[in-house]
């Protein structure tokens, strides 16, 4: 016959592998929701030619078959600019718009960060506002690709974006999902 003290493991074990099987159960399906990458959104520099946006991915291992879409202009932000640390401290303390948004990236040029420049009003009038702030703007040539018939996996695709994102041409990169 099985002891008190007995049951009591027996419930608590029991208890313990429903809670580890939910847990898992749940990693799984959190990281399987976004698991198939069927294209990236790659926004490159100012002035990028669709012939050097080519030879700039011919140089990565994209892996399938794709089709490239260059300089589309649903996509924002539209304008970066480059900036020190402290103008950017002055320009968004200076900046008092709700109507534009900048936002300092991780990324580095010449030991100035890049700066996403983000608004809800007219191209027109985000440039009239920061010309206005003596920030010079660059405009994205956004491209992106889209695997044909296929889909990379979600590791996968972090890993190329991490190395486009390494070039020096290329300031952004996001991966375009689909659900499983």
């Amino acid at each position: 016959m099985v002891t008190k003290m007995g049951k009591l493991w027996i419930i608590a074990l029991v208890f313990c592998i429903i809670l580890l099987s939910i847990i898992i159960f749940n990693y799984t399906i959190g990281k399987e929701e976004y698991k198939n990458v069927v294209g990236i959104s790659i926004a490159f520099e100012d002035n990028t030619t669709e012939n050097e946006v080519r030879s700039i991915l011919d140089n990565y291992n994209l892996t399938l078959p794709y089709e490239l879409k260059y300089n589309i202009n649903y996509v924002h932000p539209v304008f970066y600019s480059i900036l020190s640390d402290d103008a950017f401290e002055i320009v968004t303390n200076n900046l008092n718009t709700e109507y534009v948004n900048l936002r300092k990236t991780s990324k580095k040029r010449n030991g100035q960060f890049v700066v996403f420049i983000d608004s809800i009003l007219s191209d027109d009038e985000v440039i009239s506002i920061t010309e206005s702030h003596n920030i010079s703007l660059k405009k994205f040539v956004w491209v992106d690709i889209y695997y044909k018939g296929s889909a990379i996996s979600y590791d996968d695709g972090i890993i190329l974006v991490d190395n486009l994102e390494k070039n020096d041409g290329i300031i952004f990169a996001n991966l375009i999902t689909r659900k499983p």
